[in-house]
């Protein structure tokens, strides 16, 4: 069970610790209550740029991994979602499955964690048009 003060490792070797509670924004309007993390450092490490993408328990923001330099993609649960602990503990256990896959048609997972309120994920970030919008076409 992930209760949000354990170091969690990725595949890649990166791991995090609780990030300090600095204060997350206000509710945006029509994201069911998530705090818009845009602007904030995740866990010391990932700068949070834009959303590139929502669904009904998660958006997802294009990032910056200030440590290696790289674009990732931050996955963020929604709040309503994060404060249920048998849906952090099925996230982080899903975050640990997907980690643990290395295939060249699924992304790679970096970390995950816990900035105040915020439970996240960190993935490759791959350019280009996201699923939803593939299948409408």
């Amino acid at each position: 069970m992930m209760t949000g003060n354990e170091a969690v490792s990725g595949r890649d070797g990166s791991s995090w610790d609780e990030a300090d509670e600095e204060g997350a924004r206000p509710p945006r309007p029509g994201h069911s209550g998530l705090r818009s993390p845009i602007g904030l450092t995740l866990g010391e490490r990932y700068d949070v740029e834009e959303e590139i993408g929502s669904g009904a328990f998660s958006i997802t923001y294009r990032g910056r991994d200030v440590r290696l330099g790289r674009t990732v993609a931050i996955k963020v649960l929604r709040q309503t979602y994060a404060i249920d602990p048998t849906l952090v503990q099925r996230f982080g256990r899903e975050a640990r499955a997907a980690a643990s896959v290395a295939q060249g048609n699924v992304v790679d997972v970096y970390d995950f964690g816990r900035h105040g309120d915020l439970l996240y994920l960190v993935m490759q970030f791959i350019e280009g048009e996201d699923l939803k919008k593939l299948i409408v076409r």
